[in-house]
């Protein structure tokens, strides 16, 4: 695969950045981007609301999630707002974190957002 390629096929994924202390929380995240049927990576970093924002910004889909201990998860796109997440959950329950992870999927999709809010299964 030549160097575009791979840069384009980049560009077709929404990353999600966190830290290795939560990275189950990006699991679920991610699972929730798979069942809307988009692509993702995980990328274990130091700053993830850092690089999720400028993730965000880059060309390619737009979005991406920002997993921090600290700071809980946050979603960023530059199609809804360009410096602040979209979303951000400080203490997230996995359900949450897979909830936010199909809401970041679904601004590709243009379909409505799924509430966050921990429900009975």
């Amino acid at each position: 695969m030549d160097e575009r390629a791979a840069y384009q096929r980049i560009n077709l994924l929404i990353p999600v950045y966190a830290e290795e202390e939560i990275w189950e929380h990006a699991k679920q995240a991610g699972y929730g981007i798979e069942e809307e049927g988009i692509p993702y990576q995980l990328i274990q970093c130091q700053n993830p609301f850092e690089e999720a924002l400028a993730a965000s910004q880059r060309p390619g889909l737009g979005v991406a999630l920002g997993i921090s201990q600290t700071e809980g998860i946050g979603l960023f796109s530059r199609i809804l707002k360009e410096s602040l997440p979209v979303f951000c959950i400080k203490d997230p329950s996995r359900a949450q974190a897979r909830i936010l992870g199909k809401n970041g999927a679904r601004i590709i999709k243009k379909s409505p957002f799924v509430d966050w809010e921990d429900r009975d299964a």
